[in-house]
């Protein structure tokens, strides 16, 4: 009948975070609203210590503007016994071209960035254009595991 299985979980390195980040364009956005956490799904795009992505006007970004502290957790699961998932917190940034040389960079790697990850971005027709708001968080830290059975 072979050896059981056991469950397992490792951690990620932090290089190993970073690359499974790279790999995913959908994640969940935590951030303070109204003394309430409130998470929400948003596309993204990584690259390096930062993660990028657009919103659009409304009660998200108000809060945003009030409270730059978030979390964003990406996750990836096969099955119940199978997933990876990594948890960053950090400073969210809106880079409307604000700032100096740093800021444009900064929105130039955003937008050269989600346009590699998010489909039609910012061209005619792009179904997310009214998402005019584009941001940045600098991750501060950042964490991983990954849960699976061994000798399955």
């Amino acid at each position: 009948m072979g050896d059981p299985s056991s469950f397992r979980t490792r951690t990620l390195t932090e290089s190993d975070s970073l690359d499974f980040l790279a790999g995913r364009n959908i994640g969940r956005l935590a951030y303070l609203e109204g003394g309430l956490i409130e998470v929400r799904p948003v596309g993204y795009a990584a690259s390096g210590d930062w993660i990028f992505g657009r919103l659009g006007p409304g009660r998200k970004t108000e809060a945003l503007l009030r409270h730059r502290w978030v979390t964003f957790q990406v996750d990836e699961v096969r099955d119940h016994w199978n997933w990876r998932s990594v948890v960053l917190h950090g400073a969210l940034h809106f880079l409307d071209g604000m700032g100096g040389a740093a800021a444009a960079a900064a929105r130039e790697r955003a937008l050269v960035s989600l346009a590699a990850a998010i489909p039609g971005f910012g061209e005619p027709g792009d179904p997310g254009s009214f998402r005019d708001m584009i941001f940045g968080v600098e991750i501060q830290e950042i964490s991983g595991v990954e849960g699976y059975l061994e000798g399955a």
